[in-house]
Formats: C-alpha cells, structure tokens, sequence
C-alpha cells in the first residue's frame, strides 16, 4: 500500500476490488460461489461484498467490514477469546449469517524484562532509569532528523538486531548506574520469552473482542434477532463481561427511531396543513385514510419480490406517501367542491370520481413508469434504488386503484353518518 493511504494496513492484509463481468446470475449467487472457493485456501480469513457496503459499515462500526457486528467486553483477554470462539461457532448455526469470525488473535513470542526492585535499589537504579535505558536499547528512539531527496527522515538509535533477540545478549547488555559503575541487565532483572496477544484493543477503558458476520438473504434485524436468542440460550457470559450489538444494525434501529420520532412530527404538520387547506378535520383524516392503503400495497411489493425492508424501503414509503396524499386531496377536495351544487350524495360522488379519474391516472402512471426500470433491473450497485423503486410502484398500484374505488364510498359513508346536512361542510 501506498504511505499516505488512508486505508493502509499490516503486511498481513489485503483488499481487491473486482469488477464482475456482466452475468444472468444474481449477485447473492456470485457471492456465493467466491465464498466457496475461498473457503478452500487454508488460513485465509475473508470478506465478501461490495465497495459501497464496506465503506458503510467501516464508518458503522468504527472500521469492521460487515454487516453485523458484535463486541465482547471484559477484564480477561483469555475468557473474551474463549467466549468469541463459542460464539462464532454458534452463529454460524443461524440461517442467513455469512462470513462469521472474530477478531484475529495471533499469539507473539516476545522478550519480556521483568525489573527487580529489591536487586535494583542496591545499586541505586529507579524504575524510571531501567526503563528509559531499555526503550533506547530495545524499541529505538528517534533522536535527530535526517535529509534525503527533499524529505527528512527520523535517525533511530537502537541496539543492533542480534543485541535485541539472543537472550544471553540481552542479559549481558551493560546499563549505567548513579556510582558511574555499569552492571549487565541480568544483575537486577529477569530476562526471558514469552507467549503473548500481539494486540490488545480497549474501548472505553475496557479490554475487548469483536464478532463479525455478513447477512445473505435475510435483512440484518431478522438474522441479528436470531443470534440474540441464541446467545441468551446457549452462550453464557461470566460476571463482568457483557455484549454490544454494534455496525448496520445498530446504525438502523437509531435510523428506524429516529425516521419513527420525524415521521410523526412530519404526519401532525401533513394533517394540520391539510385542515387548513380543506378546512375540515373530516376531510383530512378522510385523505389521510389513504396513506394505509399505500403501505399496504408496498410491503405486498417488496413480500412478493422476495426482498427484505431495508433503509431504501423506508425512503420510498416516505416518497409513497406523499403522491398518494395527493391523489387523495385531488378527489375529495373535487368531491366536496361539488356538493356546492346541490346535486344528490350519490351523482356528486360518482362524477366527482369520475372527474379525476385522468388526473390521478396520470399522476400515478407517471411516477411509477419511471420508478419501474430500477424496480426491474436489481442486482449490484442497485441495493438502494431497488427497494425504493418496489415500495413505491407496488403503492402507487394499491393506493390508485383504492382512491378511485374507496375513496368515494367512504365520502359517501361519511356524508350520510352524520346527523346534520352539512356533515362534510367546513367547519
């Protein structure tokens, strides 16, 4: 990788790009079929997706490229390794999950110099002068800067590589004293290697491990709901450690609640502008009577598609809503104008029905022939726009043909339940 890459990484990783060859299989299918021939290269830990998706998830969840995320905290770095491998293993049972795996934990042997202090106080030494004369020896220091083809360099000083890994070396290695005399290291420390994690990762003060999966075929609540009733059954966690469900899950039940919180505020200013316009709370609550109607033709849509709610669904509900309110306005509103007429209950809502018939037709047509080619055409670089386009051409569908067909009988139900003539009449 290049030095200033934004995404560079250890010798030990690599990312690639692929552009696929344009192909009848679906996506899910190609990335199934590279899954299974990477599942046969032993030691190799991968993730399959695409650009976009991972570049989302790394801001999700804070640098992990999947769908789902889970984070182990505790005190014991050995109990949290143990708990990733049980729980690893264990959802990789749930239907849907894909690429499940935890962090890498790589053992490292290393030199470890262990001060004695009761040894060291004899000759003086403080932990603080034992330490510094070990970090220059042993991990360098950077001490001056070095020009070289316009670019300056830092001069490390260090022992030389045979001094930092030989152990009888090391412990031979002379340190000063306060008295000006020098002793080797093995006088007042213990010298020896040993087995450790080559990396421990904190948040929030505390020790921590991450599970990692991808989602095929189901959307990330479902599957993410699933491995919660797994863990609870089948995983269970010591005292001090617990679970944080992190990534596209976390990021979409905030979305979910907030979108739920807006949406609401959004539908009283919808209602309260519509009561202005018509001047009749009846006559709202009758246009909104539609918006129903509308969801109901979407999740029919996205159900018969196969598809799964995703965060493309939610916005098209959303731009559905809004065209439906209107078809909705255009007949009623037109219907009530009529009754200026004096005309019977039963000729005002037929033509009044009839009046608008074209322009909701229109209306309706228009919106969903444009929607229909992404409706249509799914597959890679698509994963937002087709959910969007199937919510919104399957209620366009639902919420057309209920506003021609309902829309009028329930003014007509509304005009007659009322006890006084002028039961739709603004108020």
């Amino acid at each position: 990788r290049a030095e200033l890459d934004d995404m560079a990484g250890g010798p030990n990783f690599a990312e690639f790009d692929i552009q696929l060859k344009p192909s009848n299989a679906s996506l899910d299918v190609i990335l199934r079929d590279i899954r299974y021939h990477l599942n046969e290269i032993p030691g190799v830990v991968f993730d399959v997706g695409s650009f976009i998706a991972h570049r989302m998830n790394e801001v999700l969840s804070g640098g992990t490229r999947a769908n789902v995320v889970i984070k182990i905290f505790g005190p014991d770095l050995g109990v949290l390794r143990e708990l990733a491998r049980e729980t690893v293993s264990q959802i990789r049972n749930v239907d849907g999950a894909v690429d499940v795996r935890s962090e890498p934990q790589v053992v490292m042997r290393r030199v470890a110099i262990t001060l004695d202090r009761v040894k060291a106080s004899r000759f003086g030494v403080t932990s603080s002068d034992f330490m510094d004369n070990v970090e220059v020896a042993y991990q360098g220091k950077i001490v001056s800067k070095v020009l070289e083809n316009q670019r300056l360099f830092g001069l490390k000083v260090w022992l030389d590589a045979p001094f930092r890994h030989n152990l009888d070396l090391i412990r031979a290695t002379l340190i000063d004293t306060p008295s000006g005399a020098r002793i080797p290291i093995s006088e007042i420390a213990r010298v020896e290697f040993v087995d450790g994690p080559s990396v421990i990762v904190r948040e929030n003060v505390t020790r921590r491990i991450v599970v990692q999966a991808n989602t095929e075929g189901r959307d990330v609540v479902s599957v993410v709901n699933d491995i919660k009733k797994m863990m609870q059954e089948k995983v269970k966690m010591p005292r001090g450690y617990y679970l944080v469900y992190a990534g596209q899950y976390a990021a979409q039940q905030e979305s979910t609640r907030n979108l739920l919180i807006v949406s609401f505020i959004t539908l009283l200013a919808i209602l309260i502008v519509l009561r202005q316009g018509l001047g009749s709370w009846k006559l709202t609550l009758l246009v909104a009577s539609n918006i129903p109607m509308a969801f109901i033709g979407g999740l029919i849509a996205v159900a018969l598609t196969g598809n799964v709610l995703t965060l493309g669904s939610l916005i098209g509900f959303i731009s559905l809503f809004g065209i439906s309110t209107r078809n909705s306005i255009l007949i009623v509103s037109h219907i009530n104008d009529l009754r200026a007429l004096e005309m019977s209950i039963n000729r005002t809502v037929v033509e009044g029905a009839l009046d608008r018939v074209a322009p909701v037709l229109m209306t309706a047509l228009t919106a969903a022939f444009g929607m229909l080619p992404l409706a249509v055409m799914g597959g890679a670089g698509r994963e937002l726009e087709q959910p969007l386009a199937l919510v919104i051409v399957g209620g366009l569908v639902s919420s057309t043909a209920l506003t021609l067909l309902v829309m009028p009988a329930l003014f007509k139900i509304f005009a007659r339940s009322g006890v006084k003539e002028d039961f739709l009449d603004n108020e």
